[in-house]
């Protein structure tokens, strides 16, 4: 992250923003196997495989992990959804958690 001091001198920050980072390859429908090894793998890495096998799921809201999923769950949702072709992705945006997206995904494009 670019941060600019009061004398507009640039400086580097650090970041531990999870959303900032891409995933290198698009779901365009023909390609889902290669698609799936890829995501899972990324996501696997950033230790947040459990929005899409469901180790993490929804807590309730007066659950003290709440906040933290309802955070995090769009992150990787979006993760998700920039690694989509534009054409696909308005048939995925609405489910409102990743591991809905990921089975729809995978109901949509698994042979």
């Amino acid at each position: 992250m670019q941060v600019f001091t009061q004398d507009q001198t640039s400086i580097h920050v650090p970041t531990n923003d999870l959303s900032a980072t891409q995933i290198g390859i698009k779901l365009d429908g023909t390609n889902y196997a290669l698609w799936f090894q890829v995501v899972e793998m990324y996501i696997s890495g950033k230790d947040k495989l459990g929005y899409i096998n469901g180790d993490f799921p929804q807590p309730s809201s007066t659950d003290p992990t709440f906040k933290k999923w309802r955070t995090e769950n769009p992150i990787v949702k979006s993760w998700l959804i920039n690694s989509m072709n534009p054409t696909l992705i308005s048939n995925f945006i609405r489910s409102p958690t990743t591991k809905m997206v990921w089975d729809s995904i995978a109901t949509s494009f698994f042979d």
